[in-house]
């Protein structure tokens, strides 16, 4: 017998049964969808408008992006939580990264990099955490979360924020 693909009928019947043992539930929203260029447009245009002091050109750094950071004169690792679209805000929304090892997987999500990138020690998104930052306080991009730590990071974002 022939095996099912990974994106069969039956593939995806047993993913959503096991996240539903894991304690999740599948939550439905419309939202505005950001590969239409108009609406990136408008987010753009908006996001300029309203801005303390508007950038020229965005700052290129993506939603997932690991960044290194001075915050109060310190230096700190942060995640970058705002769509690319807002790039010309000025600010950047982002989540502090720690190297507590305290287990609370609803409040601290394990960082993984795609490679090649990597992390001198084992970090966690602290989504209790949320700052916006200037933009000029960006030392430098360490790399980007890997698609399963960017999975976590929306779903706990969702609970955080109360969506789910």
């Amino acid at each position: 017998m022939k095996a099912a693909s990974e994106n069969s009928p039956s593939a995806v019947q047993r993913y959503r049964e096991e996240l539903r043992e894991s304690g999740f539930r599948p939550v439905q929203i419309w939202v505005p969808d950001l590969r239409k260029r108009t609406v990136a447009d408008d987010c753009a245009k908006q996001s300029a408008s309203i801005a303390p002091a508007p950038a020229e050109e965005g700052h290129g750094l993506n939603r997932g992006a690991v960044l290194n950071v001075t915050i109060d004169a310190a230096e700190a690792q942060v995640v970058v939580l705002q769509a690319p679209c807002f790039d010309r805000h000025g600010t950047i929304l982002v989540a502090r990264l720690t190297t507590n090892t305290t287990e609370a997987p609803l409040l601290r999500i394990p960082v993984r990099l795609k490679r090649p990138f990597r992390l001198k020690s084992p970090m966690k998104i602290m989504i209790d955490d949320l700052i916006t930052l200037p933009v000029d306080d960006v030392l430098h991009h360490i790399g980007d979360i890997d698609k399963q730590t960017s999975m976590a990071l929306t779903r706990a974002l969702s609970l955080f924020v109360g969506i789910a």
